[in-house]
């Protein structure tokens, strides 16, 4: 897959989140779960609830259904799942927090061998933010991620 369209894509859900962030930061926590749930159907083709309760591993094989826009949609998903931790968070409940970063943990895992040095840095980042915010929850990353 061009590396192109992998980056068009990601510029998409940066724009995507951006709303879903700003009613986070307002305190809009309804309105924000509403969008994220909206923007998962539309762009992972997912109920949120079903990525919730899926297994990593059942996860990993719903997304493969998508051929080479499997680590696209990994990656949207994983940025949709950090937004639906943070309003956990928020709301105060820090195992559904746990749950949905631990996905997002393994989503970048997956995606990052196949992206672009640029956005290999950045997801490195952003799946070592995710790793230390489990840690400030008192949770492990999962030790079954890819090498």
């Amino acid at each position: 897959m061009p590396q192109d369209y992998i980056i068009r894509l990601i510029q998409q859900m940066a724009a995507m989140l951006a709303g879903i962030i700003a009613q986070r930061q307002r305190g809009e926590l309804s309105a924000a779960a509403a969008s994220l749930e909206e923007k998962c159907l539309a762009h992972v083709g997912l109920p949120l609830a079903v990525i919730k309760h899926a297994s990593p591993e059942g996860l990993t094989d719903l997304l493969a259904i998508g051929g080479d826009r499997r680590f696209v949609r990994s990656i949207a998903l994983a940025e949709l799942l950090i937004q639906d931790a943070e309003i956990s968070v928020l709301r105060g409940s820090p195992f559904t927090a746990v749950a949905s970063y631990q996905h997002a943990l393994r989503l970048l895992s997956d995606a990052i061998p196949v992206l672009d040095a640029d956005e290999k840095t950045h997801y490195q980042r952003k799946l070592d933010e995710v790793a230390t915010r489990l840690g400030d929850l008192g949770a492990m990353p999962t030790n079954d991620l890819p090498g």
